[in-house]
């Protein structure tokens, strides 16, 4: 997959946030609560906004 992101900075929120698989191909795992805080709390130190799904 190539994904192309402007202004660059999104790789260190990966590499922040990430897990190591250390050369393992796997299926995404489920998100757990600590996760998902962590992404929460760091997504807006690279100026990403994460927005709910909307509402039903």
């Amino acid at each position: 997959m190539l994904v192309w992101v402007n202004p660059a900075g999104f790789e260190k929120f990966m590499a922040e946030v990430g897990k190591a698989v250390n050369g393992e191909i796997t299926l995404g795992a489920s998100l757990n609560p600590e996760d998902l805080d962590k992404i929460l709390t760091t997504a807006p130190k690279y100026g990403i906004e994460i927005l709910p799904p909307p509402s039903e």
